[in-house]
């Protein structure tokens, strides 16, 4: 007598799982993308005199602060050779 064909399934726990997985961990790097706050660019209050002329150095001080490092990696010492 022919035994009854029984057919595969078609999902596999091992399968599921791994699916799974995957969704839980592109759900969780997405929502920590979304949650994440980005900087507000704002003037800081300081930039501002009472005369409502603006002061540059605010403005411009990570700029001032860079070329102040760039100088002193590159300054020469005069007493080594």
């Amino acid at each position: 007598m022919m035994k009854p064909h029984i057919p595969e399934p078609k999902f596999t726990l091992k399968g599921v799982l791994i699916t799974a997985t995957v969704i839980f961990i592109l759900l969780l790097i997405f929502m920590f993308r979304i949650t994440r706050k980005e900087k507000v660019n704002m003037v800081p209050v300081e930039q501002f005199r009472g005369d409502f002329s603006t002061d540059y150095r605010y403005l411009f001080r990570d700029e001032i602060e860079d070329e102040k490092r760039q100088e002193e990696k590159y300054r020469k010492d005069p007493f080594r050779e």
